[in-house]
């Protein structure tokens, strides 16, 4: 399967597709501007914000590897937020 043609093929699907396809290019357009200069220097900085709700609908694996992977360079978050993650740390959830 050529997932660049199908994930491309969304900018004409519909509303949600469109509005997917829009964000692949600008973070693929994103990506391609960080590159680093000839001082060693990144060409952009990167930030993710979120509001909490993201992370307690499944999102937390996808936050986390972007930022061990230094594939962002801020996060900018919502109260909520750190409060779940402090909650997960003191104790067992599920």
């Amino acid at each position: 399967m050529d997932y660049d043609k199908l994930l491309t093929s969304f900018a004409g699907f519909g509303l949600q597709a469109t509005n997917l396809s829009t964000a692949i290019n600008l973070v693929n357009k994103m990506i391609s501007h960080r590159e680093k200069d000839e001082d060693g220097e990144y060409r952009c900085t990167i930030f993710l914000g979120y509001t909490s709700n993201m992370v307690s609908c499944g999102n937390r694996d996808i936050i986390r590897y972007l930022a061990e992977h230094k594939m962002i360079d801020a996060i900018v978050t919502t109260g909520g937020g750190v409060e779940e993650d402090l909650m997960k740390c003191l104790s067992t959830f599920h």
